[in-house]
């Protein structure tokens, strides 16, 4: 069974991803093992001074589980079981370094689509995955 990454954030992009991915499972002999990992940046400045502890924390998975329980729902009620991974960090990196330590053989993202001039826009964090990447990266729009 193959195992993949799938990135995704709160863009629309990443929604019409899950879209396009779903419509194309048929190509797969059996039903990968999905990873959805969601990256939250981190807050600016240092002002865990100011608040509790444990609140950025609270932040940062409140914020994941906007984006991945949708997500999530929309893979199960495909069949499929995808476990979720909220993470904290430079997104690119993250999704790299994630992908290397769960031994993903695969990684998905969702990408913008044509920029005013006609050429591709894939975003700065597409790009940079891309880039470095030494897994097959899968471009869903």
């Amino acid at each position: 069974m193959i195992r993949m990454l799938f990135a995704i954030d709160d863009s629309p992009e990443s929604s019409k991803a899950i879209d396009v991915f779903l419509a194309q499972l048929g190509w797969y002999r059996e039903k990968p093992e999905i990873h959805l990992l969601n990256v939250q940046r981190p807050l600016r400045g240092d002002i865990s001074g100011f608040l509790k502890p444990g609140l950025i924390e609270q932040y940062h998975l409140d914020e994941s589980r906007k984006v991945l329980t949708p997500a999530k729902q929309r893979l199960e009620n495909a069949g499929l079981l995808p476990t979720t991974h909220a993470v904290v960090g430079k997104a690119a990196e993250t999704i790299l370094r994630y992908a290397t330590e769960h031994a993903c053989q695969q990684i998905m993202m969702g990408s913008r689509a044509l920029g005013a001039g006609g050429g591709w826009v894939l975003g700065s964090t597409v790009t940079r995955v891309l880039q470095h990447s030494s897994l097959p990266v899968l471009i869903l729009r």
